[in-house]
C-alpha cells in the first residue's frame, strides 16, 4: 500500500506586521482544496507577540481544515507572547502521529523570551529523544522535526546571528535518529540543505510582504514516503508551483538552482580594476 504523506508547511505569517489578508486566504484555500495529511506552521505567527495579534490571527487558522501543528517563533515570544501563544494556539512543543501514513512529526520550541536567538537546551533534547523512542514510534518510517530557527545558515537571507545556539546537538540528533526532514522558517527564504538521511527545508514568509532575496511570499507542499521526498514552493499570490527538491531512496535528484552570492560578485563591475 502506498503511504505517501502529504504535508504543507507555512511559516512567518507576521500578523499585524506586513500581513496580507489576501495572501493568507489564498494559502487557506490551497490547503483546504489540497487536503494534505497535516499542515505545519513554523513560527512567527504574530508579529510582536501581543494579545490582539493572537486574537486576530486565530480566525484565519481556524479555517484550516486538515490537522495543524504550530510551533512558536521569536516574534511570537516578544512581550511575553508565549503566554498568549499557549492560550490561543496550544502548547509550544507537541507531537503529531499519523499512524495510517507511518509518520511522526515533533514540534520544538526554539525560542527564548524577548530574544531573536534560538536554543533547544538539554531538557528539550531529552524530550525530543523520548518522542522518537516511545513504544510504536521507532517503527514509523517518516520522521520529521519542526522548529522556527534555522540550524544551518541560508544563502541570500541576511547575516543575522540567529541560528540555534546548540545547533550542533540537533544536527547530530538528526543523523543518530535517521530524521527524514527538518522544517524551519525564520529567514523568509525557501531553501534546502541535505546532510546524510536528512533534508533541512526552509520556508518563505507565507502571508506577509517581509520577503527577502527577491522571493515572493510562499509556502511548501511536501510529499514524503520512506525517504523519497518531493518539495514544491507555492507562490502565495498566484499559487504557481515550482520544484524545489526531489530525492529518491535518499539520493538527491534535483535541487532548485539559485544564483549564488559568488555569481553576483563575479558578475559585478565593482570589482573590475
Amino acid at each position: 500500500m502506498v503511504k505517501i504523506v502529504e504535508i504543507i508547511q507555512i511559516s512567518d505569517l507576521h500578523y499585524d506586521g506586513g500581513f496580507k489578508e489576501e495572501y493568507m486566504e489564498n494559502v487557506i484555500n490551497y490547503i483546504n482544496n489540497s487536503r494534505p495529511d497535516a499542515v505545519i506552521c513554523t513560527g512567527d505567527i504574530a508579529h510582536k507577540g501581543r494579545l490582539a495579534q493572537f486574537r486576530g490571527i486565530s480566525p484565519f487558522l481556524e479555517k484550516i481544515k486538515p490537522k495543524l501543528l504550530l510551533v512558536p517563533g521569536n516574534h511570537d515570544a516578544k512581550n511575553n507572547g508565549l503566554i498568549f501563544f499557549e492560550k490561543f494556539l496550544g502548547p509550544r512543543r507537541r507531537t503529531m502521529v499519523i499512524d495510517e501514513k507511518d509518520t511522526i512529526i515533533v514540534g520544538l520550541s526554539s525560542v527564548i523570551d524577548d530574544l531573536k536567538d534560538g536554543e533547544i537546551g538539554d531538557e528539550q533534547l531529552v524530550w525530543l529523544a523520548e518522542q522518537f523512542d516511545k513504544p510504536g514510534s521507532p517503527g514509523l518510517e517518516n520522521r520529521i522535526i519542526a522548529l522556527h530557527h534555522h540550524l544551518i545558515p541560508l544563502p541570500l537571507a541576511g547575516r543575522k546571528w540567529t541560528t540555534v545556539r546548540d545547533a550542533g546537538e540537533i544536527l547530530e540528533f538528526t543523523q543518530l535518529y535517521n530524521i527524514d526532514l527538518v522544517l524551519s522558517g525564520h529567514r523568509h527564504v525557501p531553501h534546502a540543505w541535505v546532510i546524510g538521511p536528512t533534508t533541512f527545508l526552509y520556508c518563505g514568509t507565507s502571508s506577509s510582504d517581509k520577503v527577502r532575496a527577491d522571493e515572493p511570499p510562499s509556502f511548501n507542499h511536501i510529499s514524503l514516503d520512506k525517504g523519497d521526498l518531493e518539495v514544491y514552493i507555492v507562490n502565495s499570490i498566484n499559487l504557481k508551483k515550482s520544484l524545489l527538491l526531489e530525492r529518491k531512496e535518499h539520493h538527491t535528484e534535483f535541487i532548485r538552482p539559485r544564483k549564488t552570492r559568488i555569481e553576483h560578485l563575479l558578475a559585478s563591475e565593482v570589482w573590475d580594476e
